[in-house]
């Protein structure tokens, strides 16, 4: 089984959901860490969802979205609660105002 570290980063997504990563073809993913931040100059509504492909269920991970003060950040995933995801499972975040959220996401695929 290999096994590859990756990284992925983003600025200036808003009112989504917008899929920033979806699990390929004979991997499983472990997320390492999924951090939201409110780049906007006012307070903002986001939140990430998990979708389970072969369940055909989207929630919310960490149960709900949440607001953000000008300039905070949240972890919404972190090495001490990962998340694992099969074939063809995703992640999205949305947001209440557009232009609003970076994220920053760490992960470990496994083929």
């Amino acid at each position: 089984m290999a096994s590859t570290f990756r990284g992925k980063a983003a600025t200036g997504l808003g009112v989504g959901p917008t899929t920033i990563y979806t699990a390929p073809g004979a991997t499983t993913t472990l997320v390492l860490g999924l951090s939201i931040s409110n780049i906007n100059a006012g307070t903002i509504t986001a939140g990430a969802r998990m979708t389970d492909s072969s369940a055909a269920a989207t929630a919310y991970i960490g149960g709900k979205a949440f607001t953000l003060p000008a300039g905070a950040a949240e972890w919404v995933v972190s090495k001490e609660a990962p998340l694992v995801l099969e074939t063809g499972d995703s992640i999205s975040i949305d947001g209440n105002t557009a232009a609003s959220i970076d994220y920053t996401l760490s992960y470990l695929e496994m083929t």
